[in-house]
């Protein structure tokens, strides 16, 4: 799927929702297909980059691995933590819900922070998978 596409998919369906308990911070791919996924900046940025690798867990494994997808901890303008994806030469966040450039959200008051490498950034899903089996969103 291409860009443009995942984000009607997602901007359509999408309501931000904090994680339940702040003290964990529950990355996770919205995958139903139902009518409104509830999820944070993670969720968003998780599960824009499952819709852009055609929902196909290799590919989008793949995508992470090769950086082809970086997901940032960045601080918002408002100076609270949030998570933003880049596929390809621009970013992608719940906040903007559209591709921006990395001097357009500078501009905007982003301060980036570090890239999620792939050993990271699986680490943090997996985390996420295994509280889901014990916390309800």
């Amino acid at each position: 799927m291409i860009v443009e596409e995942a984000l009607k998919t997602i901007n359509r369906k999408f309501k931000y929702k904090s994680d339940t308990f702040r003290w964990l911070d529950h990355w996770r791919v919205m995958v139903n297909d139902g009518d409104v996924w509830h999820g944070d900046c993670e969720d968003y940025s998780l599960t824009l980059a499952w819709l852009v690798s055609d929902k196909n867990i290799l590919k989008f494994i793949w995508n992470l691995i090769t950086f082809k997808f970086l997901i940032w901890y960045v601080l918002s303008p408002n100076g609270e933590g949030h998570a933003i994806i880049k596929i390809g030469s621009l970013y992608y966040d719940n906040i903007q819900k559209k591709g921006v450039t990395k001097e357009v959200l500078k501009q905007k008051g982003y301060k980036f922070r570090l890239p999620f490498v792939f050993p990271l950034a699986f680490f943090k899903l997996s985390i996420g998978y295994l509280a889901s089996f014990f916390i309800k969103r």
